[in-house]
């Protein structure tokens, strides 16, 4: 038997453009990922003296749908199909990153656990094999096996590390989430493709000395979520460097020099970051 903890992190979009719709349905995009300091937790228990089993308990944020839908369950269904037989486990999922809020915390569970699993149970797996199993989970999954600043492309399959060591020049990193899930399908669904990408644009340390960062799931989003506008406004208003919506939404982040003072409704979630 064997106990090990693993704390998979959320990630934000500096900039996420929609290039293109291919034949098979998916969507090709380009942006840059960034990883944050918001995390969940998922302790594991590995019965080795047992196999081909899994028993999960949540708690934290409430997860839609039944225990059974979670992502952590299609992951051990994945490995075994592509290992055999593992082991029993005993999963325990806490819950801190918020559900449908465009910060990947359902794929960094899943590539944190899988990595996890990987190595406990001596699989043998390369981080190419990670990344093609994770790719069949969900899009955002295999950005979280470097887990590093990046510029992701294709249907999140083309990761690109950004090797020049980007150093943000501002002090905060303020995630607001207002309680508004936004699926991906119909985020996807509102949106034209624009072919434009971000080939030749290098990511600044101001990121308030460039225009040429947005997401264009806004332009879609924020028309059915007028919400998402206003903490855009109100992150502006109080001083923010830069603010966008992350992914597909309902988040939104603001950079700033200066500790913000800034609130919000009760309702809403909030991280601050000190860069």
């Amino acid at each position: 038997m064997k106990f090990l903890w693993v704390y998979p992190n959320a990630k934000i979009n500096l900039g996420l453009k929609i290039v293109s719709k291919r034949a098979d349905g998916f969507h090709e995009i380009d942006g840059f990922f960034l990883p944050v300091d918001w995390c969940d937790v998922i302790e594991i228990g590995v019965y080795f003296e047992q196999s081909n089993g899994m028993d999960l308990i949540c708690s934290g944020i409430d997860l839609p749908g039944a225990p059974d839908d979670n992502l952590l369950f299609t992951c051990y269904e994945k490995l075994k199909s592509y290992c055999g037989d593992l082991p029993f486990l005993k999963v325990h999922l806490h819950k801190n990153i918020p559900v449908g809020a465009g910060l990947g915390g359902g794929s960094a569970d899943a590539a944190f656990f899988v990595k996890a699993l990987n190595e406990a149970c001596d699989l043998g797996l390369s981080d190419e094999d990670l990344r093609s199993i994770l790719l069949s989970i969900g899009s955002d999954c295999p950005f979280f096996i470097d887990n590093r600043l990046a510029r992701v492309r294709g249907i999140g399959n083309e990761i690109d590390p950004v090797l020049n060591k980007v150093v943000f020049e501002h002090s905060y990193l303020l995630l607001v989430y207002p309680g508004i899930h936004v699926s991906t399908q119909d985020a996807y669904g509102g949106c034209k493709p624009s072919g434009d990408t971000y080939d030749g644009f290098v990511l600044p340390e101001d990121l308030g000395a460039t225009k040429d960062l947005s997401n264009d799931f806004e332009r879609t989003v924020c028309n059915i979520h007028p919400e998402i506008v206003k903490v855009k406004e109100t992150m502006s208003e109080s001083g923010a460097i830069y603010t966008s919506m992350s992914g597909s939404g309902s988040t939104v982040y603001g950079f700033f020099n200066e500790l913000p003072e800034i609130s919000f409704p009760d309702h809403y979630i909030t991280k601050l970051i000190k860069l």
